[in-house]
């Protein structure tokens, strides 16, 4: 059996107050996870892309993006085509010959992420989120 030394003070922890303790932790942790919302101060990152033959613009262009600012995609072709951006992102734009096609998203996942084309396969852009 302990005993206690009254020069030791005892704290005494209710259930309710580890409740709320954990409660708050668990909120802290769940709002830095999940996606990001777009950032309503910074200007969208807006991509005009042309595909013509065999020729990208841009071609291979690395652009700079801050973590949670909005991208859109504007893509214009001579050929029946899609464009891709990789990582998590699930972003594919079916491109129809003749008729612009666009699409946007939340850029919220820091790294490097290429945009290409699938025919002809080429990096269109290469987005340095931060």
């Amino acid at each position: 059996m302990t005993r206690h030394r009254p020069d030791i003070p005892i704290t005494k922890i209710t259930n309710a107050g580890v409740t709320i303790a954990v409660a708050d932790m668990v909120a802290l942790v769940l709002a830095g996870c999940g996606k990001s919302s777009p950032d309503k101060t910074a200007k969208p990152v807006v991509i005009d892309i042309t595909l013509s033959g065999s020729t990208t613009t841009p071609s291979g262009k690395k652009i700079n993006v801050s973590k949670g600012q909005q991208v859109m995609l504007t893509v214009n072709s001579d050929h029946d085509d899609q464009v891709h951006v990789h990582g998590g992102y699930g972003v594919e734009l079916p491109v129809t010959s003749g008729k612009a096609a666009s699409t946007s998203f939340v850029a919220d996942q820091v790294g490097s992420f290429e945009v290409e084309s699938h025919h002809p396969h080429k990096i269109i852009a290469i987005l340095n989120i931060r």
